[in-house]
């Protein structure tokens, strides 16, 4: 192994930092390459989590660091910052490892079950069939991680709940190779301490953690399969305990009619419907024996199959509840109001809610109950027999042609669209195959999927800019606005209108959003009423012409965050993309997020220099741009999504022309709101995004939108251009230097190299680039006209000019 050892770390030398950060950001840059999304830090002292994304390591540690003690992160990613709380497992998009916690025996520990020191712990970790790509010493334990060669992004809700098996499964395999406690792990949010810190679980004696080691090994999920089936196959007889209590399925059955269904139709059964029999009968007394009975009919029941389905309902999953089997199954035959109990085997295993006499044993018949169960049952229907040909052979294109023949299907900038709930929204192939589950039931195969969804996009590729044209209406929850005639009017949806966005919002012509205007009013400089409305109104259209950024600037506690936050619930997640200025020109895949958005919206952008502003001025140009995304061919589009940063410190830019200012508007935030201030409201963010609010702001941003087309550029209160000066002014190292260090004093005498010294030497302090001497006397000529150049034998020197500070 490699090792990257940070042991040597003191934290009186004055180059501790740096060697901290150097294995800090080694560990970092191997756990998330190639990664996308939100990482999360908390502070134990703190209590408080905050979000960075993943590619701005530097912040990361810069903010790591800041706390130092006890500050953990979490391993794997979410796709976007939240406004409060700490990542669910719902949140979480992205998973770069699988990682297993040891703890080693000492006073930190209660558990006398674990390995007696570090040595005997990294000699079971060696003797491991797998090698973990880094370990870290916690400071009361080990941390291995296991790699994958690429970053495991989680499409739809079923891979969080397979991720989450491999890595319990993974745990459980290292669990049964020893008699010692194994912290369990494998919930998708997990935090772990960052190496670096220090674990300060005795304050007294705080220990580092430190990267004992690290390789170059990479896996893939399946490297891990053959390991967690063996575990499986030890644990089969052990893992599910029945209580005594537990009773018959007859019990369930005779009381629910979705089981009686699967009884009487097993041969028309699902398999998800088949799953949600199993693991309601199996958890009964004599469940498995059942479960058989009742599969016999399902097609291709064979009793492997049917016993390994069983231990995986029973292990690794939960009852199907009634709300699932009447919501997402379609089930229609249940009694209005329910039965009384959350899942199918509460009629055998709780005392409490099945229906029973007197004496206690026997169950009371429900009203209509021994009633077969009709046909038709379910929603769904049973899959199209066209699918196939006379020998049974699945068809992929007869499949592809009917899916594309009843619904709306669209091809633009590199993707799919479908038309749902008026308005074309995207999908991928894990779609289209959601699409293929559900018109083949059991029948389905990922094999046929992927067929049909290469036939779907291949027959739809297309050059066409399908979207291109979608500027006339403004797309709302309840139908499509005209706001461009002289009346106001709303119209229904329709697929022949091309929008690929919708603003989740209902329009209603006489909603007021009293809330809203008090909160512009609080945070606002005065007179900014009419250009916020406008501002709300430009956010609403795909168009581009304005040729505006925002910049919302201010210290801290002054409603910034609020003020994005309100951006984004109005205009709606779907359309709204969070990507640093400094991102979109130096990360050619990040262009790819802005597509088919309203706007991008970076809470606390970088200060570090904009060092190409030449995409910049692209995206808020209305020009055609390139983006690609990972591993895919590059497209070209017309960036729709307005740029709204906000920043404690204006961000530097090497650019100092017209060009580039011109298209800023800075938004200062004038008032602060610290914790105890009367005027600070905790719950002000709900108050102001209620749909009755929402729908009144909307009214405003419609009326401001009508205003800013006609007149053509925004009407700036004189606050906002006084802004801009500054942010011009603090971009023009000399302009800068010369406002705040020089003045004019007729008749001193100042030498050139001692002016232009003290510059550099400001600049340096500053973190600004200096000009050249030539460029420096040139711009000192335009401030200082008075200014004369005045030479002797040995010097060259300013006249008039004073160096003050």
């Amino acid at each position: 192994m490699n090792l990257i050892s940070i042991n040597n770390y003191n934290m009186a030398s004055s180059n501790a930092k740096a060697s901290i950060d150097m294995n800090t950001k080694q560990f970092l840059e191997a756990l998330y390459s190639n990664a996308e999304g939100y990482i999360s830090l908390w502070g134990k002292s703190t209590k408080k989590t905050c979000f960075i994304d993943v590619s701005n390591i530097d912040t990361i540690i810069d903010t790591a660091m800041s706390v130092k003690n006890d500050i953990y992160f979490g391993v794997n990613l979410g796709s976007k910052p939240k406004s409060e709380g700490r990542f669910t497992a719902e949140d979480i998009t992205t998973i770069p490892a699988l990682y297993v916690d040891i703890d080693i025996a000492g006073p930190n520990h209660k558990s006398k079950n674990l390995p007696a020191d570090m040595n005997q712990a990294l000699t079971f970790i060696n003797e491991l069939p797998i090698e973990p790509s880094i370990i870290v010493s916690s400071g009361s334990g080990l941390h291995c991680y296991y790699i994958f060669k690429e970053p495991w992004k989680l499409e739809p809700p079923e891979e969080r709940l397979q991720a989450q098996s491999i890595s319990k499964g993974w745990q459980n395999y290292i669990r049964s190779r020893t008699k010692w406690n194994i912290d369990s792990t494998y919930d998708l949010p997990r935090v772990l301490r960052i190496p670096g810190t220090f674990n300060c679980k005795n304050p007294e004696i705080p220990v580092e953690v430190t990267v004992l080691s690290s390789n170059d090994n990479r896996y893939n999920q399946s490297d891990f399969s053959q390991y967690i089936a063996e575990v499986v196959k030890v644990e089969k007889r052990d893992r599910f305990k029945r209580n005594p209590s537990d009773g018959p399925a007859k019990l369930a059955i005779d009381n629910c009619k979705f089981l009686q269904a699967c009884r009487d139709h097993a041969a028309e059964l699902s398999e998800s419907q088949w799953v949600a029999m199993i693991t309601n009968v199996a958890r009964c007394s004599d469940g498995p024996e059942i479960v058989h009975e009742l599969s016999k009919s399902y097609p291709g029941y064979t009793e492997q199959e049917t016993t390994n389905k069983i231990y995986h309902c029973l292990n690794d999953m939960q009852a199907q509840t009634c709300g699932y089997i009447q919501e997402s199954l379609g089930f229609k035959m249940c009694p209005d109001g329910g039965c009384g109990v959350k899942a199918p085997c509460s009629w055998a295993l709780s005392t409490n809610k099945v229906r029973r006499t007197n004496d206690g044993t026997k169950l009371e018949a429900i009203e209509d109950f021994d009633k077969p169960v009709p046909d038709g049952f379910f929603d769904a229907d049973i899959p199209p027999k066209e699918f196939f040909d006379g020998s049974g052979k699945f068809v992929p294109p007869q499949l592809a042609e009917y899916i594309m023949a009843t619904n709306t299907l669209a091809y633009d900038h590199g993707s799919l669209f479908i038309y749902q709930n008026g308005v074309y929204i995207p999908i991928d192939f894990t779609k289209i195959k959601q699409i293929c589950i559900d018109l083949l039931g059991k029948d389905y195969r990922d094999s046929r999927g992927t067929e049909v969804a290469r036939y779907i996009q291949t027959s739809k590729l297309s050059d066409e800019n399908f979207f291109e044209g979608a500027t006339e209406f403004l797309n709302v929850k309840n139908g499509l606005v005209n706001f461009r005639d002289h009346e106001i009017k709303l119209l229904p949806h329709t697929s022949d209108y091309h929008s690929e966005i919708q603003i989740p919002v209902v329009y209603d012509k006489n909603a007021k959003c009293p809330n809203i205007l008090k909160f512009f009013n609080d945070v606002l400089p005065n007179g900014c009423q009419e250009f916020i409305e406008e501002l709300f109104g430009y956010f609403l259209v795909t168009s581009t012409v304005i040729q505006k950024a925002f910049l919302l600037y201010s210290g801290g506690e002054s409603g910034k965050s609020i003020f994005l936050d309100l951006v984004g619930r109005f205009v709606g997640d779907n359309n709204t993309s969070h990507e640093s200025l400094q991102d979109l020109s130096e990360n050619k895949f990040r262009k790819a997020s802005l597509v088919g958005k309203l706007v991008n919206v970076f809470a606390d952008i970088p200060s570090r220099s904009i060092e190409d502003s030449s995409i910049f001025k692209t995206l808020t140009g209305g020009d055609w741009i390139t983006a690609e995304k990972k591993g895919e061919k590059p497209f070209k589009f017309r960036n729709t999504a307005k740029l709204i940063f906000s920043c404690n410190e204006l961000p530097r830019s090497k650019d100092h022309s017209h060009g580039f200012f011109r298209r800023w508007i800075v938004i200062t935030f004038p008032n602060q709101f610290p914790p105890g201030s009367p005027q600070r409201d905790p719950f002000i963010i709900n108050k102001i995004t209620t749909a009755e609010e929402l729908s009144g702001l909307l009214n405003l941003s419609i009326n401001g939108l009508r205003r800013l087309f006609k007149r053509g550029h925004f009407l700036e209160p004189e606050i906002l251009a006084q802004n801009l000066e500054k942010y011009k002014l603090s971009n023009d190292s000399v302009s800068l230097f010369l406002a705040e260090c020089c003045e004019e004093k007729t008749g001193n005498i100042e030498t050139k190299s001692f002016i232009y010294n003290r510059y550099s030497d400001f600049c340096k302090c500053n973190g600004l680039h200096p000009v050249s001497s030539i460029k420096f006397n040139k711009k000192l000529l335009e401030v200082f006209p008075n200014a004369k150049e005045y030479r002797t034998k040995e010097t060259r020197n300013w006249l008039n000019i004073v160096v003050i500070n």
